[in-house]
């Protein structure tokens, strides 16, 4: 089987994989472009993303990509987990060649990005959750029509999610 094949099978099978991917992609995208920071390639963070992919509340992407993002944070951190196998031949550890630096600067981010993504799943406030996902996509990701109103903790299921509508649902 090749990547490409590896790939349409993880999307059959993981329902919003696809568009978790390309959220991904475009943190990586904004980090390296507005912030110089380089982050794992996109094959990379494919394959993290598959390998990590918690898909609990089918209806909101904030919440399967916060998931996804503990989980890969939490295997990645613990010592001698730092590894990405390439699921095809020649099944190779793509972090195997990674300084100390590099390794250390990607978990560091990435252990940003969960702690916000949690923040913003967790906030009762549209504004706050969303600017809390802006800081990882910039401009782009836009909140122009989040409410900065608190919301009751019973009716927050629209704070700071991110929508299927987002630009990066189709990235």
């Amino acid at each position: 089987m090749d990547f490409n094949n590896w790939f349409e099978e993880q999307c059959k099978q993981k329902a919003y994989f696809r568009e978790i991917v390309r959220f991904l992609k475009a943190w990586r995208d904004y980090m390296k472009s507005e912030k110089g920071v380089e982050l794992p390639c996109g094959f990379i963070l494919t394959i993290l993303a598959a390998n990590h992919y918690t898909e609990n509340d089918v209806t909101r992407f904030d919440v399967i990509m916060k998931d996804t993002l503990v989980s890969m944070q939490d295997e990645l951190s613990k010592e001698g987990h730092f590894k990405c196998k390439r699921p095809v031949s020649p099944n190779e550890d793509l972090f195997e060649h990674y300084s100390d630096t590099k390794r250390n600067t990607f978990l560091s981010r990435l252990k940003s990005f969960r702690e916000d993504a949690e923040r913003a799943v967790n906030s009762k406030n549209q504004k706050e959750g969303c600017e809390k996902w802006q800081k990882y996509f910039g401009d782009r990701f836009s909140c122009a029509t989040a409410k900065d109103v608190d919301e009751d903790a019973q009716q927050k299921e629209f704070s700071g999610s991110i929508k299927k509508n987002s630009q990066y649902a189709g990235y």
